[in-house]
């Protein structure tokens, strides 16, 4: 009974056991997920600290930066405000100091308009009023006269008259004329004056080309200044400083006029001395003419007494009276080329003379101060842009006209030579 009684026992022991062992699995995976959520939250709460930790550190730098530059700026508001005080009255002094100037300047206006300069007056005197559109409209106006007054076509009808004389002394030289060497000698000395009044019209042209190109080389300069100056009026420059600004506009106004008045200076002599060599070849014209009209005369009067001879009268000496027949002639060629030649230098020397009146005129003009309200930088540098186009076009027309007005001559010439 023992031995069953106790196998009973072991059985029942190990139901109980494996029921035991039933009943614990459900707990041990609670508790393995309780192991889980506490390491999860353990590694929230590590990334939560260096969070902090880097925002706390932020703050720190953040609070530190502001609070030196709030130190800073309340030691440094005393050297602000004396930097604020001293701008102010540099600004205040400035305006205080252009608004006296002008006002000075009106005051002293009618003892600058006196012929006889006064001492430490006059260099306080108003300077020429900026107007560009003016100087521009006389540039483009003048140099439309001068190039058409000074163009090659009157060099070349000068030539023309050269070479017409040119032929004359050689027909004189091999005729049976009296006088035949003096007038050789008159056709010579006019070749002579012809062709250096010649060389004097081509520098005449030259010279105002020259003045072309300054005058539009300035102007483009002067255009970028504006342009600047222009700027500066839109910006703090103005406010600081705006007398410099303005000294500037006039200085490059003032520079202006005297390349102007400079260049027609230079202009003026060299019309001067084509006037001077036109009114020598012109004397030269009328000696030709008093030569050949006395020759005319002596021939005139042979002609004649061997008309009144009897040989003549019974139809003889036909040979002398065909000599003089030439002789005569080419006398009355001779006088129609003089006179030919005489209207091309009088015309020559009118529209010199014309050029250099106007010129002179022009220049006094330039060099009066000009009146009126100052204009501002922009309407100043868009006035010399197209004063600069104006130019340029009168420039091309002009070298259309030279070359046609040339080549009209040239057909007209060989047309001549062809008829003769």
């Amino acid at each position: 009974m023992s031995l069953g009684y106790q196998s009973e026992t072991e059985s029942i022991a190990s139901v109980i056991l494996n029921s035991n062992s039933g009943a614990n699995t459900p707990r041990k995976l609670k508790n393995r997920k309780k192991n889980r959520r506490k390491s999860k939250g353990r590694a929230l709460n590590h990334e939560n600290g260096t969070q902090n930790v880097l925002y706390r550190l932020t703050a720190f730098i953040i609070s530190f930066a502001l609070d030196v530059i709030f130190t800073s700026l309340h030691l440094l508001r005393i050297p602000f405000a004396l930097l604020l005080i001293l701008g102010l009255g540099y600004l205040l002094f400035t305006h205080a100091t252009h608004q006296f100037y002008s006002y000075f300047q009106i005051v002293i206006a009618p003892l600058c308009s006196l012929p006889i300069p006064i001492p430490y007056i006059t260099q306080y005197c108003a300077a020429p009023v900026i107007d560009y559109q003016r100087l521009v409209d006389m540039q483009v106006e003048a140099f439309d006269t001068l190039l058409d007054e000074s163009s090659p076509t009157v060099a070349l009808d000068i030539k023309k008259a050269e070479m017409a004389t040119q032929d004359l002394r050689t027909l004189v030289k091999s005729s049976d004329l009296t006088s035949k060497e003096v007038l050789a000698d008159g056709l010579e000395r006019f070749i002579e004056g012809a062709r250096g009044v010649g060389r004097d019209l081509q520098k005449l042209s030259a010279r105002v080309n020259g003045a072309l190109d300054l005058t539009l080389a300035i102007n483009e300069h002067t255009t970028k200044l504006l342009d600047q100056a222009a700027k500066k009026t839109r910006t703090w420059h103005l406010i600081l400083n705006p007398v410099h600004t303005e000294a500037q506009i006039q200085s490059a106004f003032v520079s202006t006029m005297l390349a102007m008045d400079s260049d027609f200076r230079s202009i003026i002599l060299q019309a001067t001395s084509a006037i001077h060599n036109l009114d020598l070849l012109e004397e030269h014209i009328n000696t030709i003419h008093q030569l050949s009209s006395h020759e005319s005369r002596l021939q005139k009067y042979a002609k004649v007494e061997l008309m009144s001879e009897l040989w003549t009268i019974l139809g003889g000496n036909r040979a002398r009276l065909s000599i003089f027949d030439e002789n005569l002639s080419l006398l009355r060629s001779l006088d129609t080329y003089r006179q030919k030649a005489r209207s091309q230098v009088v015309g020559t020397l009118n529209a010199v003379q014309k050029f250099g009146f106007e010129l002179q005129e022009l220049r006094e003009t330039v060099a009066r101060p000009s009146l009126g309200e100052g204009i501002p930088p922009e309407i100043q540098a868009q006035a010399i842009k197209i004063g600069i186009e104006r130019l340029q076009e009168s420039r091309v027309r002009n070298r259309e006209r030279e070359i046609a007005e040339t080549r009209e001559r040239l057909e007209e010439r060989s047309r001549l030579g062809i008829e003769g």
